[in-house]
């Protein structure tokens, strides 16, 4: 399996995966331009994209994805929401499997401030299961059997109360983050209980520009499972 990220963080996020069978996104936060810059300006390849949630920087393309007569899949509860709908726009479910191209994926709800989801990819072609998360606070399962983990850690606590201290991030601004995404210690916990036996690489996204350390949230997290970590900023 491939991952390559064409962005992770508050501002757009972006994942291209490619099981050697089929490939597609991750998200589609990024303007159209970015995402054809970041493919090499080659979009024919890509089948299709997943989307967690309706937040601008994880959605922004995803009318122009279809434009390129590329699939979307997006949570039930943007159905609504949607302005001009597109035959290629599909919205799957809770807990209910879909299949997209080579994949198989299952979504399973996260915690966030609006409807989001996490996904269980498995490849049909490859045999090879990635868990996919971010924007929450907290993950209530765990899972066995993971080729790649690809997991938020935003922001350490730490760093942020300190930064709250010295008035480079404002109150409001540190509770929402707490309220909203995943912290390091919490990330720890969550690996702690995790099997990570098979498991090839971890990929840690979402950082916060200001609240996060990407050296140490590579080297804690490489402490708990022995495993290659890759920060993406």
């Amino acid at each position: 399996m491939e991952i390559r990220i064409l962005a992770s963080g508050s501002k757009a996020n972006c994942y291209h995966i490619d099981d050697g069978r089929s490939e597609m996104l991750i998200e589609c936060g990024l303007p159209i331009k970015k995402i054809k810059e970041g493919l090499n300006f080659n979009t024919s390849y890509i089948d299709a994209c997943i989307v967690s949630h309706e937040h601008k920087d994880h959605v922004k393309s995803f009318s122009d994805l279809n434009d390129l007569s590329i699939d979307t899949w997006l949570p039930s509860e943007m159905f609504d929401n949607i302005k001009k709908m597109h035959h290629r726009n599909h919205f799957y479910h809770s807990l209910q499997k879909f299949h997209c191209i080579s994949f198989d994926i299952f979504p399973f709800p996260i915690n966030h401030d609006v409807p989001c989801y996490g996904f269980i990819i498995v490849s049909r072609h490859s045999d090879e299961k990635i868990v996919y998360a971010t924007d929450t606070y907290f993950l209530n399962h765990t899972f066995v059997g993971v080729d790649y983990y690809m997991i938020e850690c935003s922001y350490s606590a730490r760093i942020l109360n300190e930064n709250v201290q010295y008035g480079l991030s404002n109150t409001l601004y540190a509770e929402r983050l707490k309220k909203s995404h995943f912290e390091l210690e919490n990330v720890k916990e969550f690996f702690k209980k995790t099997d990570t036996e098979k498991t090839k690489q971890i990929y840690l996204l979402h950082l916060s520009e200001q609240n996060s350390d990407a050296k140490l949230f590579e080297d804690e997290i490489k402490k708990i499972t022995g495993k290659p970590v890759c920060v993406c900023i």
